[in-house]
């Protein structure tokens, strides 16, 4: 098993009051131009996952982490009119959960956490 007691992992989250992913066109178009390959369902296109709807594309994925840190603000889509804001945040170990309390996310990085039973091992890097 790797040691990765000091690498650290590139997550983001959208800290405007509407927490969902939701990419502008721009970076949905930056994405296919780099090859972004995720399908959950065979029929959609990985793209079609990146309007907000219940988003099963892992926040820590590299190339959406890269479009976000390389268009910066022009990642950000739109809802109801207001763009989302878009953050990385750094965690210490693989294991994260976000959560929303209606004021934007927040990512608890599980390995500061205790409890290896907790729920937050469903989002896993390595």
């Amino acid at each position: 098993m790797k040691n990765n007691a000091d690498k650290t992992y590139k997550v983001f989250i959208n800290e405007s009051c509407h927490g969902e992913l939701v990419l502008s066109p721009m970076a949905v178009e930056w994405l296919k131009q780099h090859d972004f390959e995720y399908r959950v369902k065979p029929d959609k296109e990985p793209w079609e996952y990146l309007d907000g709807d219940s988003c099963p594309i892992p926040r820590h994925h590299p190339l959406l982490v890269e479009c976000i840190e390389t268009l910066g603000e022009k990642a950000a889509g739109q809802i109801d009119g207001s763009l989302v804001q878009l953050v990385i945040k750094e965690i210490t170990g693989p294991y994260y959960w976000i959560g929303n309390e209606g004021m934007g996310e927040y990512v608890i990085d599980k390995t500061v956490m205790q409890d290896a039973r907790s729920p937050l091992k469903k989002n896993v890097i390595i």
